[in-house]
């Protein structure tokens, strides 16, 4: 037996397939609902002690590290368990307090220096 099809914005599917998408499409607006949108900035990882900057992913859950010193694209900035991350990758975010806009790139404030 075939499905019946209905009209949507995004075409023709069925009951099913567009529950899905607003599935989906809810749970997206759940995550963002974290998340300030910065634009394409580049920032430079710093830290005191000048060792490696722990990344974290979604969760909090450390996943790896950042060379200190090193230039990275950054594209929103992610709020993980109270604090403010900067996210470099999916899902891979380094705390706002180790990054430094200066020297000609871009500032998180101001994306048309």
């Amino acid at each position: 037996m075939m499905a019946k099809m209905i009209h949507t914005k995004a075409g023709y599917m069925t009951k099913e397939e567009a529950k899905m998408i607003g599935d989906v499409d809810k749970q997206t607006k759940k995550r963002d609902k974290h998340m300030k949108s910065i634009g394409v900035a580049v920032g430079t990882v710093r830290s005191k002690d000048k060792l490696d900057v722990p990344v974290v992913n979604g969760k909090g859950k450390t996943v790896g590290s950042m060379p200190n010193d090193t230039f990275w694209r950054l594209t929103s900035i992610n709020r993980i368990n109270g604090k403010e991350y900067y996210k470099v990758d999916s899902d891979r975010y380094i705390l706002k307090k180790y990054v430094v806009f200066k020297g000609g790139m871009t500032r998180e404030d101001n994306h048309t220096s």
